[in-house]
């Protein structure tokens, strides 16, 4: 076949090799900035111009809406009408196949059943407040007066809460159920008082969802895997965007889907990406494909068109320090010879405002944190609009994300903010608790592999640099490892002093 060109863009040779396999089950692993949209896109042309598929027969999935819309807008580009659809869009299909009406519960009934067990329900339950009390390990517990109880409840509350949802959620995402939690209760001698009152909001809110006849959107991946055998689908042809973040139940509804239609499957995703492990993605699936599906063929797009050779040697050095990482040798026409850039603060704020005119000055730029509030620790928030865009003078200079929600995104430069050694600084050092340990079995070491992902991921959405905006006396340990493997990659440049003749690569 002649080079397939997709939206006027000529496929590489490793794209080409991808779209054209016909074998049944394909995994491919893109490397950042390496056009896997272009090959998804090119795999749907290839099939429909080449192999004779219908719009129909072919299934796109993605995670979000938004990357559900981009690429619908891009297969239209093509003149195609195939569905894209997210796993949650696919099992409410799945499960409207007798017409019944889905009544998804809202994003914080969760977190509004927990509050009203604690604050309501648990005053019918004297054991359980006790052992409530016990799990703060608050003092008199004995004494059980509602008074010393709210007084004990309000200090904790919300902590609570956030930690219990986030337990409930990840331990459902797993696909475990009431009877997996008996035997980790019966079977565990730690944490007691703890897993107790895990099991019991466990159970109320499973019953609070069952009598209201509300599905929460782990239960609609669950139920409709297990009603996929009512579906007509017409799907000869099933392509999954960004695998690598992919849960264990989203799995078992893709291997029935595909089991029930005899789709063939094509997945695209890149492991030293995998980021979403506190909303319940697994990296295991995207490691063990080949063991998962039969017939499997494997392709590697290795030519990166964002990232400077520089940088993506230093930052895929950096990432293959975790274990069980699959090795790609990424490949880039650019070169930049020092793309990591340091500035040693003097005054917080005055100076990064002076960083965000300079770098803004010669193109756009990102301005990324490893947490939501990181930048209110330079800016106020008037500087900051809704869209966290930042206003300098009446003028947008930059956006701020959180290095999770810049992921897919890409710019002339990023500034890395909040690249300090303390709980909240990046990598971000908080533990993992017990209870978390013994219902999820995590652990302190999957948590810093996924750190390292994180920061491989904010190293590699700059087409040019990267600005590292430091405190000389509290320097990240992933920047002092970054300085010491690579150090001829680095420039320092002095902002404080206004006449600095340093220019920004455009």
């Amino acid at each position: 076949m002649n080079k397939l060109i997709v939206n006027n863009c000529q496929l590489d040779e490793n794209q080409q090799k991808a779209v054209e396999d016909n074998t049944h089950n394909i995994l491919v692993i893109a490397g950042a900035g390496a056009g896997k949209t272009l090959t998804i896109l090119g795999k749907v042309k290839y099939l429909k111009e080449v192999l004779n598929y219908k719009d129909q027969e072919i299934l796109c999935i993605s995670y979000t809406n938004e990357t559900t819309k981009e690429l619908q807008k891009k297969l239209r580009d093509l003149n195609c009408t195939s569905p894209v659809k997210t796993f949650h869009k696919l099992a409410m299909d799945i499960l409207k196949v007798n017409d019944a009406e889905i009544m998804i519960a809202e994003d914080n009934y969760l977190e509004k059943i927990i509050d009203t067990f604690l604050c309501e329900s648990i005053h019918k339950l004297p054991y359980l407040k006790k052992i409530f009390l016990k799990h703060f390990k608050c003092k008199f517990v004995s004494i059980l007066t509602k008074k010393r109880y709210e007084k004990t409840l309000l200090k904790q509350k919300s902590y609570f809460i956030k930690e219990f949802s986030h337990l409930i959620h990840r331990f459902k995402t797993q696909g475990k159920t009431t009877k997996d939690l008996k035997n980790i209760l019966f079977n565990t001698k730690e944490e007691r008082s703890s897993l107790i009152i895990f099991y019991a909001i466990y159970l109320y809110y499973e019953t609070s969802l069952n009598v209201n006849f509300l599905y929460d959107f782990n239960d609609l991946i669950i139920a409709s895997t297990q009603k996929i055998e009512q579906m007509n689908s017409t799907y000869k042809y099933v392509i999954v965007d960004e695998y690598q973040d992919i849960s264990l139940i989203r799995n078992s509804l893709l291997q029935a889907l595909i089991y029930k239609t005899k789709a063939k499957l094509m997945v695209v995703g890149d492991d030293w990406q995998s980021i979403y492990a506190f909303s319940g993605s697994s990296i295991d699936v995207f490691l063990n494909f080949s063991k998962n599906y039969f017939n499997v063929s494997t392709y590697t797009i290795n030519n990166t068109y964002r990232n400077c050779q520089q940088l993506i040697n230093a930052a895929g050095y950096f990432i293959m320090k975790n274990s069980n990482q699959i090795s790609k040798m990424l490949k880039s026409t650019k070169s930049i010879n020092k793309p990591f850039k340091i500035v040693f603060y003097k005054n917080k704020t005055q100076d990064f405002i002076k960083l965000l005119k300079l770098v803004s000055s010669h193109g756009n730029c990102l301005v990324l944190g490893r947490n939501n509030f990181d930048i209110y620790r330079y800016l106020d928030r008037q500087q900051i609009n809704k869209d966290n865009y930042i206003i300098i003078e009446n003028k947008v200079v930059a956006r701020f994300l959180t290095i999770h929600k810049s992921k897919g995104l890409e710019s002339n430069n990023v500034i890395l903010i909040n690249l300090e050694s303390n709980l909240y600084g990046f990598p971000n050092l908080k533990k993992c608790s017990k209870l978390s340990k013994i219902i999820l079995n995590i652990d302190d070491k999957q948590n810093l592999l996924e750190e390292r992902r994180l920061f491989y991921v904010a190293l590699t959405r700059s087409k040019n640099n990267v600005y590292f905006y430091l405190n000389k006396y509290n320097i990240s340990s992933f920047i002092k490892e970054l300085m010491y493997d690579y150090p001829k990659l680095f420039e320092r440049i002095s902002i404080s002093d206004n006449k600095t003749n340093y220019k920004v690569k455009k």
